[in-house]
């Protein structure tokens, strides 16, 4: 794996744990800021890395996650795997 790629899926991981702290802040606008991340590390993952299921699993899983706190569901986007 490239440095790029290998550096581009550690920020991603980062960013979904950044994520995982905004959900478990029980807030409305943390809850704002957790399903944009999802949806700007799902463009990533989308546009660098087609063919790595484990960072699809991880954002699925964190989506999940999110409909368990907070009830939302964000595969009715038009983004979702």
């Amino acid at each position: 794996m490239p440095f790029f790629s290998r550096l581009e899926e550690m920020r991603n991981i980062a960013r979904i744990n950044i994520a995982i702290l905004n959900i478990v802040e029980n807030d409305e606008e943390s809850y704002e800021v957790a399903k944009e991340t999802i949806k700007e590390v799902r463009k990533s993952v989308e546009e660098n890395f087609q063919f790595v299921s484990k960072a699809k699993l991880r954002l699925e899983v964190l989506e999940d996650f999110l409909w368990v706190i907070n009830g939302e569901d964000l595969s009715d986007s038009n983004i979702s795997f």
